[in-house]
């Protein structure tokens, strides 16, 4: 359990880049330009800057009260979210323990956790997207004629052409795959 959010972005960046990187990133831990997902690390510093981060020895309970007490839990991986690491919550009343996925099997291998004052809204996804929307969205070009645009907490991955016609929504976030499937319309 950490009040630091920087360690919590150091954690995650410690398992990206060299060999047993996951696939979507490349040596130096960005994601591939040839991959459609958001990445975790911008919307955390904006959290870490915007939000309020609680102590967790503020608190009247512990980490594992979260687990066992929750008003609301969800991760993102249930989902298959265009995010480079999936997120999972818990809520308590107003306080939501949040943990980062670093790699491997999505029932393990998480973060330290971290507890921010949630304003009320009790579903961390809600409370992200009303409050780090630009920090969700994705864009980027396809080919020389299409953009795909794509949201982290979705699976849609949306084509549009040059004039910005929506042409189709696909489920793949590799731009070969996408070009692969959609011969016909792109």
């Amino acid at each position: 359990m950490t009040d630091s959010i920087k360690y919590i972005i150091e954690q995650v960046m410690s398992v990206r880049g060299g060999e047993n990187s996951a696939w979507i990133f490349d040596k130096e831990g960005k994601i591939k330009d040839d991959v459609c997902c958001v990445d975790v690390i911008p919307l955390l510093g904006d959290i870490e800057q915007t939000s309020v981060i609680i102590p967790l020895d503020e608190l009247e309970y512990n980490e594992e009260y979260f687990y066992d007490n929750y008003d609301v839990a969800d991760n993102t991986y249930n989902y298959n979210c265009n995010i480079s690491n999936d997120i999972c919550f818990f809520t308590v009343n107003d306080y939501t323990l949040v943990k980062i996925h670093l790699c491997g099997d999505a029932r393990g291998n998480y973060s330290d956790a971290f507890v921010i004052y949630n304003d009320g809204i009790k579903n961390f996804f809600e409370y992200i997207s009303r409050n780090f929307d630009d920090d969700l969205l994705g864009f980027k070009e396809l080919n020389e004629e299409y953009n795909v645009s794509y949201y982290a907490l979705s699976e849609d991955v949306e084509i549009y052409n040059n004039e910005g016609e929506y042409i189709t929504t696909v489920y793949e976030i590799e731009r070969d795959e996408i070009l692969k499937e959609n011969r016909d319309r792109v």
